[in-house]
């Protein structure tokens, strides 16, 4: 929300912040102009350096015009540091999130919508894994524009989850190393999960049977 936070997070000069925000309202103002179905969403990815500044940013994107505030958290557990900072949430910072995210919702109206991503997120902001393993992600391939096919699409660009290439797609699916690959995903080492819910419920559900699915 400011030009001294903006190069904190962004590594960049903070008089770029200017420019940026100008570009976002003339973005705003064209779409209007030419009539099209088109949305602006500003994204605010959530983290200890800029924590304190979500009210003041869903405010100043609504003035800049845009219909869509975005907020989830950075998914930082495999990131140990961001600019020589430890990421982690005081209790202080955690109640401050908290105030301002119920405020933002109050700047909702017909033209301004405001989604505050935290259920795939523990109360200080760890990644919800209340699972043992990995079940989903032979539900979602993501295929790059590079030609490869990645396992994960939290992880894409990890090299250890890269499965194949497009065309070899057919061939890899559900053979032995397409489910060795599944098996050896350490939920561990996942920076978040944005199917948690998928993989609570297929444990839940199909594995430990505690819906009684199975009626045994």
């Amino acid at each position: 929300a400011t030009p001294e936070t903006y190069p904190t997070v962004k590594g960049v000069r903070g008089a770029l912040f200017y420019g940026v925000c100008e570009n976002i309202r003339k973005l705003s103002i064209r779409v209007k102009e030419l009539g099209i179905k088109n949305d602006v969403a500003l994204k605010f990815l959530m983290s200890p350096l800029n924590c304190l500044e979500i009210y003041a940013s869903a405010v100043q994107a609504k003035n800049l015009g845009v219909q869509h505030f975005h907020l989830r958290p950075v998914g930082y557990l495999n990131i140990t540091k961001v600019h020589g900072q430890q990421v982690i949430y005081t209790r202080s910072m955690i109640h401050l999130i908290n105030e301002q995210i119920d405020r933002i919702m109050d700047l909702e109206d017909e033209n301004y919508h405001v989604y505050a991503i935290r259920h795939k997120f523990t109360g200080t902001f760890e990644p919800r894994k209340n699972f043992k393993r990995c079940w989903t992600s032979p539900m979602l391939p993501v295929f790059f524009a590079d030609g490869y096919v990645h396992m994960c699409p939290d992880r894409r660009g990890d090299k250890e989850l890269i499965m194949c290439k497009h065309l070899d797609i057919l061939e890899f699916w559900n053979s032995e190393v397409h489910k060795k690959m599944v098996r050896s995903v350490d939920i561990k080492t996942c920076p978040r999960c944005a199917f948690a819910y998928h993989n609570e419920a297929v444990e839940q559900i199909f594995v430990s049977d505690n819906m009684c699915r199975y009626f045994l």
